[in-house]
């Protein structure tokens, strides 16, 4: 091997192998330079005879910039070839072209040396990541590895899931904020005829405020005497405003103060008799009885009763219960008239109670006397042992026997509706009217107790 065959295989190695896949061929280290002929080969004598001379005028020779001249060595085989992912690698033979590389040739750095510094010597271009295939054409084209799309999903889901979390956090956050200061109006009811309360507290519920920094408006609420008339009031905080409505009620129960009554047998009783004074309440009230019909009953027939229960209501439906006592006895009136007449077998007297004003007080007592025989007599008598009630000759009534003159006599309340139906429903008040009315139908009258 001689000597420019060494250098060319360093020049090759020194530079490393570029893949010219333009097809150009490689550049060498240095342009060939002359050399000089061997020492043994000169002429000696030549050299020694005549020196040679250099002018003093002499510019020093410009030495031109040196083109490297490419050199093409087509049988250096590429020892790392890249492999297409997709298509089949090319045969190596038909390298394709690529751009020539060009290199920065710095001018002379004096007059003798001339030789040009590369700034790039022994750089390599870089290679791509592909597996090394020692040169062989794989059989079949590598598929690029496809990812899972998952991370992607995965990544958006938890972007999602965080804004969501930021929004309901804004969400409670402005919440808590609007919740912090609460006013509340309330349904304000004012009783009838009542003063209009000027307690802000009494028309709002204040939360996260101060209600001393708020303002009451109750200018509309005018009249306060008309029962469920409605009104507007407002409250002012911080320059905002709250209407609420208020309503005229009457929610108190009536108070009266009542009294227990005695009357006559079969006297009419009103409920408001038995009221003592006026009744305190802010509207009209009325009275009436808990059970009306259970009162009639007792006017009838004498005795005390005390669960006489009075309710007194007044015009908004309040009511108030009072337990009275009623004592009804024929005592009770200040004078009766007397009328008596014989009937066949019984003498009939009727006792009809007079007020102090001389009026008929609607209460009655009817007496039936019998005359009997010895055997009659004590066989009722005996028979009427222990009861209170009997029945001869269908009138009932209570039984008192006398054993003197042997009369049995049968007394009975009269009410005054059952004076009214004998009387056709025409019964006169006054003493005198009532007397001159008994004695017309055959009564014999006169007044007494």
């Amino acid at each position: 091997m001689n000597n420019n065959e060494n250098n060319e295989g360093l020049n090759s190695i020194s530079l490393g192998s570029v893949d010219n896949n333009g097809g150009q061929p490689n550049v060498p280290l240095n342009p060939e330079i002359p050399v000089n002929p061997p020492m043994d080969s000169m002429n000696m004598d030549s050299l020694d005879s005549e020196p040679i001379s250099v002018p003093n005028n002499m510019n020093p020779v410009e030495t031109p910039q040196v083109v490297p001249t490419p050199m093409v060595d087509n049988n250096i085989t590429n020892p790392n070839p890249i492999p297409d992912a997709v298509q089949p690698i090319p045969d190596v033979n038909a390298i394709p072209p690529v751009e020539p590389v060009s290199y920065d040739v710095p001018q002379p750095m004096n007059d003798i040396n001339t030789t040009p510094f590369m700034n790039e010597i022994g750089t390599v271009p870089p290679i791509p990541d592909a597996p090394i295939n020692n040169g062989s054409i794989p059989d079949e084209p590598v598929q690029p590895k496809k990812k899972s799309g998952m991370p992607k999903i995965l990544f958006v889901l938890i972007i999602v899931l965080a804004l969501a979390a930021v929004g309901v956090g804004v969400y409670i956050l402005l919440g808590m904020s609007r919740k912090s200061v609460s006013i509340v109006t309330k349904p304000v009811e004012i009783e009838v005829n009542a003063e209009v309360s000027k307690d802000i507290k009494d028309y709002a519920t204040f939360s996260g405020i101060d209600s001393n920094k708020c303002s009451l408006d109750t200018s509309a609420i005018t009249d306060t005497s008309e029962i469920g008339k409605e009104y507007s009031f407002i409250i002012t905080c911080n320059d905002v405003r709250y209407t609420g409505k208020a309503t005229i009620v009457d929610s108190v129960a009536p108070e009266a103060t009542t009294k227990d009554l005695s009357v006559g047998l079969n006297e009419n009783v009103a409920a408001s008799d038995f009221i003592d004074g006026d009744c305190e309440d802010a509207t009209e009230c009325t009275y009436l009885f808990e059970d009306e019909e259970k009162v009639k009953e007792y006017l009838t027939k004498e005795g005390k009763y005390t669960d006489i229960v009075i309710v007194i209501r007044d015009e908004a439906g309040n009511e108030t219960k009072k337990t009275v006592t009623l004592e009804v006895s024929v005592a009770s009136a200040s004078l009766y008239l007397n009328c008596q007449k014989s009937v066949n077998g019984y003498t009939e007297e009727t006792k009809l109670g007079l007020n102090n004003q001389n009026l008929f007080n609607k209460t009655g007592i009817r007496k039936y006397t019998f005359k009997l025989n010895s055997d009659t007599y004590n066989s009722l008598k005996n028979s009427s042992v222990g009861q209170s009630m009997i029945t001869y000759q269908n009138i009932t009534g209570e039984p008192t026997f006398n054993d003197t003159d042997m009369t049995l006599t049968i007394s009975k309340n009269m009410t005054y509706e059952d004076l009214s139906s004998e009387a056709n429903g025409t019964i006169p008040e006054s003493y005198a009217d009532l007397r001159n009315f008994y004695m017309n139908m055959g009564y014999s009258c006169s007044i007494g107790y």
